[in-house]
């Protein structure tokens, strides 16, 4: 008897072990689980009296890379959509924000939820539409410091809190965009696409992702075109698809006042409900650079590949003016042509076998005119 419980013994210390083990892994797990915290938003949809709006659709974006959640992402970086809610009889709907990264989501929850970083709430209604105050989900400023300062959030930012914080998103009537699109004589282009968008500034690194509100329409025959409902802050005017290829916008008149080039980019004055403007487009590409390329003997260099580098704007504003670029190569006689549709040359690039690269950059103040380049390489 006395030597079974000297057997036994051994194993109830195991079985004491195991069990208190067991009982420590799910008390440490409490503290895991209670991490896992959310603030709340409660939303509340007025028209432009102030009167609550049950029944609309409030769509949720995040902006930063860590919570983009932008209108067409899903299809472009296989990233989950906007979230969608609906107002409800009082004209409100909550929101829950979860206290971790956002790309933590779906392992922590099963399931996408916003997570920290910056959001805006947007709806539509008809003919009104609204932009919530800058949502700031973070903690003790972390991310803060990547924001930039731009119309959107300078009309304010609502911080979460530990208790749920009440915003208003007030709907309002936008703009008319009235245009007519002509060529450089004068005569009416029919079918020609205008769109607009607006743009709550993606932090992803492409700056893409946070168009909102876009459409898009085609001249009809007499080269007319309207836009409406633009929601009253600066908007973008998009015309044609086809960038460098012709026809091409080449001038603009924009309330009454020409400008000699695209004016893409357009601020709603104060009470203004419709705007009006001409476009003018060119059947051909209207600059034209050309050069030559040498080496050091003033020979010249055969199917050296150039590289132009292009903005659409004097000063860069998207990712696109930073990045766009054109191609070709040398002839037989060292020469090369290019055509653009603007005059906004940042940079040329010429990379050639057996020779040093060569690059020459153009600041906004020095920027290159359409020219004549003579360029000599040189060897390594």
């Amino acid at each position: 008897m006395l030597k079974g419980n000297r057997f036994l013994f051994p194993i109830r210390i195991c079985l004491i072990v195991c069990v208190t083990s067991m009982l420590c892994g799910i008390a440490s797990a409490k503290p895991e689980e209670s991490r896992l915290s959310y603030r709340s938003v409660i939303v509340r949809v007025v028209d432009e009296s102030g009167d609550s709006m049950p029944g609309v659709n409030v769509q949720l974006l995040g902006t930063g890379r860590d919570a983009l959640q932008a209108m067409d992402i899903r299809s472009r970086y296989n990233l989950p959509g906007v979230w969608r809610f609906v107002s409800d009889a009082r004209g409100r709907c909550t929101v829950r924000f979860g206290c971790f990264k956002g790309f933590d989501s779906e392992k922590l929850m099963g399931s996408d939820v916003p997570g920290w970083g910056r959001f805006y709430f947007i709806a539509e209604a008809g003919r009104l539409r609204g932009v919530s105050q800058c949502i700031v989900h973070d903690t003790h400023g972390e991310y803060s410091r990547y924001y930039r300062d731009d119309e959107w959030n300078r009309r304010g930012l609502v911080r979460t809190l530990g208790h749920p914080v009440i915003i208003t998103l007030r709907m309002k009537r936008g703009v008319s965009v009235i245009g007519r699109v002509v060529d450089t004589t004068g005569k009416p282009v029919p079918g020609f696409d205008v769109g607009s968008d607006q743009d709550l500034g993606s932090e992803h690194h492409t700056g893409y992702g946070n168009e909102i509100f876009r459409q898009s329409t085609s001249t009809d025959a007499e080269g007319r075109f309207v836009l409406r409902d633009i929601f009253p802050n600066t908007f973008h005017l998009v015309a044609s698809e086809r960038e460098e290829k012709p026809p091409v916008w080449v001038r603009t008149q924009l309330r009454g006042k020409w400008s000699p080039v695209p004016v893409d980019q357009i601020t709603p004055r104060r009470r203004e409900r419709e705007i009006r403007m001409t476009m003018v487009v060119s059947p051909e590409l209207p600059y034209r650079y050309v050069g030559r390329i040498l080496d050091p003997e003033s020979k010249p260099v055969v199917s050296a590949p150039v590289v132009l580098g292009i903005s659409r704007h004097r000063r860069p504003e998207n990712w696109e003016d930073d990045h766009a670029t054109l191609h070709t190569e040398s002839d037989s006689e060292g020469r090369f042509e290019f055509r653009t549709a603007t005059p906004f040359i940042r940079w040329i690039g010429i990379s050639a076998a057996g020779f040093a690269d060569y690059e020459q950059d153009y600041e906004e103040k020095d920027m290159k005119s359409p020219a004549k380049w003579n360029i000599t390489l040189h060897r390594p």
